[in-house]
Protein backbone atom coordinates (compact mmCIF):
# COMPACT_ATOMS: atom_id res chain seq x y z
CA UNK A 1 0.00 0.00 0.00
CA UNK A 2 1.45 3.74 -0.85
CA UNK A 3 0.67 7.19 0.44
CA UNK A 4 -1.87 9.03 -0.65
CA UNK A 5 -1.49 11.99 -2.92
CA UNK A 6 -2.34 14.22 -0.39
CA UNK A 7 0.55 12.81 2.44
CA UNK A 8 2.74 12.95 -0.58
CA UNK A 9 1.48 16.54 -1.56
CA UNK A 10 1.55 17.98 2.21
CA UNK A 11 5.03 16.10 2.24
CA UNK A 12 6.76 17.42 -0.25
CA UNK A 13 5.18 20.94 0.83
CA UNK A 14 6.85 20.36 3.87
CA UNK A 15 9.88 19.65 2.02
CA UNK A 16 9.77 23.32 -0.26
CA UNK A 17 9.27 25.22 2.63
CA UNK A 18 12.27 23.44 4.36
CA UNK A 19 14.99 23.66 1.32
CA UNK A 20 17.05 27.09 2.48
CA UNK A 21 17.15 25.32 5.81
CA UNK A 22 19.07 21.91 4.48
CA UNK A 23 21.58 21.47 2.05
CA UNK A 24 20.49 18.05 1.29
CA UNK A 25 16.63 19.41 0.78
CA UNK A 26 17.94 21.96 -1.60
CA UNK A 27 19.71 19.28 -3.54
CA UNK A 28 17.26 16.91 -3.91
CA UNK A 29 15.27 19.99 -5.17
CA UNK A 30 17.84 21.18 -7.90
CA UNK A 31 18.09 17.30 -8.98
CA UNK A 32 14.25 17.33 -9.85
CA UNK A 33 13.45 19.15 -13.46
CA UNK A 34 11.40 21.61 -13.59
CA UNK A 35 9.67 19.49 -16.00
CA UNK A 36 8.81 16.00 -17.96
CA UNK A 37 6.64 14.37 -20.47
CA UNK A 38 4.60 14.25 -18.18
CA UNK A 39 4.24 17.93 -17.36
CA UNK A 40 5.34 19.05 -20.72
CA UNK A 41 4.03 23.09 -20.16
CA UNK A 42 7.39 24.92 -19.60
CA UNK A 43 5.87 27.71 -18.23
CA UNK A 44 5.34 26.02 -14.82
CA UNK A 45 7.59 24.43 -12.55
CA UNK A 46 6.41 21.10 -11.65
CA UNK A 47 9.02 20.35 -9.55
CA UNK A 48 6.75 19.31 -6.24
CA UNK A 49 4.63 16.85 -8.28
CA UNK A 50 7.46 15.42 -10.20
CA UNK A 51 8.87 15.48 -6.69
CA UNK A 52 5.92 13.31 -5.30
CA UNK A 53 5.64 11.11 -7.98
CA UNK A 54 9.15 9.86 -7.98
CA UNK A 55 8.32 9.21 -4.06
CA UNK A 56 7.42 5.58 -3.45
CA UNK A 57 6.23 5.72 0.72
CA UNK A 58 3.72 3.60 2.36
CA UNK A 59 1.40 5.81 4.30
CA UNK A 60 3.47 5.29 7.76
CA UNK A 61 6.38 6.37 6.30
CA UNK A 62 5.01 9.77 5.38
CA UNK A 63 3.04 9.86 8.35
CA UNK A 64 6.67 9.44 10.15
CA UNK A 65 8.55 12.41 7.84
CA UNK A 66 5.80 14.21 7.93
CA UNK A 67 5.93 14.27 12.23
CA UNK A 68 9.29 14.83 12.00
CA UNK A 69 9.46 18.22 9.88
CA UNK A 70 6.20 19.32 11.82
CA UNK A 71 8.49 19.31 14.74
CA UNK A 72 6.37 16.33 16.81
CA UNK A 73 8.39 15.08 19.90
CA UNK A 74 10.43 11.48 19.73
CA UNK A 75 10.86 11.95 15.80
CA UNK A 76 14.36 12.28 14.29
CA UNK A 77 15.38 13.98 11.27
CA UNK A 78 18.13 11.96 10.18
CA UNK A 79 16.00 8.85 10.40
CA UNK A 80 13.07 10.79 8.23
CA UNK A 81 15.96 11.95 5.59
CA UNK A 82 16.85 8.40 4.90
CA UNK A 83 13.64 7.28 4.42
CA UNK A 84 13.29 10.18 2.28
CA UNK A 85 16.25 9.40 0.36
CA UNK A 86 15.53 5.64 0.29
CA UNK A 87 11.93 5.90 -1.10
CA UNK A 88 13.00 7.96 -4.53
CA UNK A 89 12.74 6.23 -7.80
CA UNK A 90 16.33 6.83 -9.99
CA UNK A 91 15.03 8.55 -12.50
Amino acid sequence: MLATDKQLGYLVLLLDQLKNDYAWITELFNQTPKNNEKYPDERCNYQRMILADRMTLSPKQADYIIKTYNGEYGYHRLKARNIIMGSLDKK
